[in-house]
């Protein structure tokens, strides 16, 4: 079930890129392969990792496959990312100068710390949420807001320039993540 589940939310959320930014938009189908699959791997791994705590509380099992799936789509974005990370498709992230601007360097930041205590967070079997300061912990929680806020805000609310007026992917994906750690911080104290 859980598979069926990973390949739906996967297949989803590629369908929804393609169709925001090759069908509706200005992107050719040339860029599936990478810029179009990373987007869908970014927006699909992020709702992977939010509802796999989320289904635990609600007495699920540990839902390990949805959270490796997760896992695993967030570092091929990553690693994608740093392949594109240019001015030809991210030029709105970079000064006349070539560098980058100042939220574009905060949310690439945040980007790495996140990928950072991910790993740790997957990989570290001796607790590595139980052995650090709360507050901290939190922090590490909203990182992934900050990420995505800084990528896309500029564009949320110029409705009138959304392709086939589709909302962006990083407004969907900052509800989603905003909303299940919400949920999950709420209802599940032991959650941090």
């Amino acid at each position: 079930m859980d598979r069926i589940t990973v390949i739906l939310i996967f297949l989803g959320t590629l369908i929804y890129a393609v169709l925001r930014y090759i069908v509706f938009g200005t992107n050719s189908w040339d860029q599936l392969p990478l810029f179009i699959a990373n987007k869908a791997l970014s927006f699909s791994g992020l709702i992977l990792l939010t509802i796999s705590p989320i289904l635990k509380y609600y007495g699920k099992d540990e839902n390990n496959s949805l959270r490796f799936s997760g896992f695993i789509f967030i570092i091929l974005h990553s690693v994608i990312s740093i392949i594109l990370l240019n001015k030809v498709y991210f030029l709105k992230f970079f000064n006349e100068s070539g560098t980058f601007k100042f939220d574009s360097g905060i949310s690439i930041l945040a980007g790495i710390i996140s990928l950072i205590s991910l790993l740790f967070f997957y990989f570290d079997k001796n607790g590595f949420r139980k052995n650090n300061n709360k507050l901290f912990y939190i922090l590490l929680l909203i990182l992934p807001l900050i990420h995505v806020l800084l990528i896309g805000y500029g564009s949320w609310l110029s409705y009138s320039v959304w392709p086939g007026g589709m909302p962006p992917i990083t407004m969907i994906s900052f509800s989603i993540y905003a909303a299940g750690l919400i949920i999950s911080l709420g209802r599940n104290p032991k959650f941090i």
